[in-house]
């Protein structure tokens, strides 16, 4: 009787398994890409931002007209009256007089202070008034100017500004559009005079 080959085959190598789902080194090198994958698009992101805010300009001018259904003397006294500011707009804190002559004062709010000044005064008719300082990264003047309708009172509110930062310029026209300090600022003077009726808001 033959005897059975007692060779062995060549030695089959065990395959390796695959990695469980919840191995944390692929959890980790997962985390890294996602980082780095939001690095980047936060890097393309403020580029992009940078870039299109220089390509707007970085001076502006910006006008509402709202008629008031209230008397002129009345509508110029809540205009010029800076004490009494924080009875009627309602996101300023607190208004602290630093001086009458020439007229400046800082508004505060919640914490960030604004410091302002008058620059011209007509009564019942003209109020310019800018902000002071020229380390800030925005500024201009504000314009109200006061038209008697008999009983009724147009107010025309105009905002020439500057916004040096790029980054600032592009939130200001694409975000939240260059004449929206004038709309907070009508909508403000409304909680005092009453809805307003807007003639025209010109970008």
């Amino acid at each position: 009787m033959a005897k059975k080959s007692s060779t062995k085959g060549p030695a089959q190598t065990p395959k390796k398994g695959k990695a469980p789902k919840d191995d944390p080194k692929k959890k980790k090198i997962n985390w890294l890409k996602f980082i780095a994958l939001s690095l980047a698009a936060m890097g393309f992101l403020m580029a992009f931002v940078f870039v299109r805010g220089n390509m707007f300009d970085e001076e502006h001018r910006v006008q509402v007209r709202v008629r008031f259904v209230r008397p002129l003397n009345e509508v110029w006294k809540t205009l010029s009256d800076i004490k009494a500011q924080t009875d009627w707009n309602k996101s300023l804190d607190s208004v602290t007089l630093e001086s009458e002559n020439p007229e400046i004062w800082a508004e505060n709010y919640s914490g960030r202070v604004l410091r302002m000044e008058t620059v011209e005064r007509v009564e019942n008719q003209r109020l310019v008034r800018r902000l002071v300082g020229d380390d800030l990264p925005f500024g201009g003047t504000w314009t109200y100017e006061l038209k008697n309708l008999g009983g009724e009172t147009l107010l025309t509110l105009t905002e020439e500004g500057h916004i040096k930062n790029p980054m600032f310029r592009f939130m200001a026209h694409s975000v939240f559009g260059l004449n929206s300090s004038l709309k907070a600022a009508v909508e403000a003077l409304e909680t005092r005079l009453g809805k307003a009726a807007e003639e025209s808001a010109l970008p």
